[in-house]
């Protein structure tokens, strides 16, 4: 690690040359590392740029996308369903169980404002699909739009739901939105 270390400050240094020549500042204090292992902690030294350390980060956000050091997609998949919680919950003032925009608006809505939102970058984090927690989070979502379509009670179940819709499972849509971006 330390290696890794010292060979990360000479990268740096070598960047911070560049970014000077071209007339470019780099900024210490936005800048962190996120050191990508499954064990539980790495000693190392932290390398430097500027002469100021850059400090140990747990997950960083790159193009919206939540990468946790051990790539468990965790953090992603909650920030994923929260921001599509927050922009269902903006569109529901439009329409109640008898009153409001049409089944099929109400629907619309759904699949055009907060599906996107929930897949967004499912390109990379596909794979979390797999894992029964991430899956159940993202259900959460599109249960609550389809009982808002269809008007149903709380305990009807989420398949009937998504067959009387014809709605894909939500994990099913993702795996096909991240293979139509793939190809």
């Amino acid at each position: 690690p330390d290696v890794m270390s010292d060979i990360m400050s000479s990268a740096l240094g070598m960047l911070h040359g560049w970014a000077s020549d071209c007339g470019l500042g780099i900024n210490p204090g936005k800048t962190e590392l996120v050191l990508f292992n499954t064990r539980t902690k790495i000693g190392m030294k932290l390398p430097k740029l500027c002469n100021q350390e850059i400090p140990l980060s747990k997950s960083a956000k790159y193009l919206g996308v939540i990468l946790d050091s051990k790539l468990s997609w965790r953090e992603n998949a909650e920030h994923r369903v929260k921001r599509a919680t927050v922009a269902y919950y903006t569109c529901r003032k439009m329409f109640g169980a008898s009153w409001g925009l049409n089944p099929k608006m109400t629907l619309w809505m759904y699949t055009a404002i907060v599906r996107p939102i929930l897949t967004y970058g499912s390109l990379v984090w596909w794979t979390a699909t797999n894992k029964q927690y991430i899956t159940r989070l993202l259900t959460r979502v599109q249960r609550s739009a389809c009982i808002g379509v269809t008007g149903a009670l709380r305990t009807c179940p989420s398949e009937a739901l998504n067959a009387i819709l014809h709605v894909m499972k939500t994990e099913t849509h993702i795996i096909a939105s991240a293979a139509c971006g793939a190809s």
